[in-house]
């Protein structure tokens, strides 16, 4: 089976000992500003161990046009060369990722830790993501399974507390692959984790207080304190 690797939000991020994009047999990376390794633009990366997907990947930057005749087009694909620009600007965030994943890190234990204090987990009214040993998770996002997470949105964007849904519509259920068949109930793990899912703030530099006042909001609005 062949596996493409969808690690655009993953850059650093490692699964059983092995380096996101290294797994399957091609991995594709973002760059857009807002990855944990991002430009100031729209740019990307393919990583790949095998020479045939590495020529082909090549080939496709220039029309296919190869190394030894660059002026011969094989087949139509695009001109998605990274521009020098974005590549020097890269190339200095690159020497910080790591640091900014580690402190990514921490803020997602922290969150663990502060919605604990709140009993809100032994409740399950917050299902915040596990830790698998071997693992690392680099938290582009921070995602909690949450009860009546529409309204917990509401709230905190009134508190002034920013959060995303990232996706209210599973793919199966959009219109563009309406012609594939599938319906409701096709996917229901999908779907309900389209219905309670919620990102949090997440980003390096984020303070303690900084979380202890998001875990409250979010306290408040189930009617918990803090322990």
């Amino acid at each position: 089976m062949f596996v493409l690797e969808d690690v655009a939000q993953a850059f650093g991020a490692r699964f059983d000992g092995k380096r996101a994009g290294s797994i399957g047999d091609m991995g594709a990376f973002s760059f857009f500003p807002s990855k944990n390794l991002g430009g100031a633009g729209d740019g990307g990366l393919i990583t790949t161990a095998d020479d045939l997907f590495y020529d082909e990947v090549l080939a496709g930057r220039k029309h296919g046009a190869s190394p030894k005749n660059r002026y011969e087009h094989g087949f139509l694909a695009g001109n998605y060369r990274l521009d020098e620009m974005q590549a020097a600007l890269l190339e200095v965030k690159l020497r910080c990722v790591e640091q900014w994943n580690e402190q990514r890190l921490e803020v997602a234990h922290r969150y663990v830790s502060l919605f604990a204090q709140t009993g809100l987990t032994a409740k399950e009214a917050i299902v915040p993501l596990g830790f698998q040993k071997g693992s690392t998770h680099v938290f582009h996002q921070y995602v909690v399974k949450a009860q009546r997470r529409d309204g917990l949105a509401d709230h905190l964007k009134k508190c002034g507390i920013g959060n995303a849904i990232y996706y209210p519509i599973p793919l199966h259920m959009q219109k563009a692959f309406g012609p594939l068949g599938y319906r409701t109930g096709s996917f229901p793990n999908a779907e309900a984790l389209c219905q309670n899912v919620i990102a949090l703030p997440v980003f390096p530099g984020l303070t303690a207080q900084e979380q202890e006042e998001v875990v409250g909001r979010v306290a408040e609005f189930y009617g918990a304190g803090t322990k």
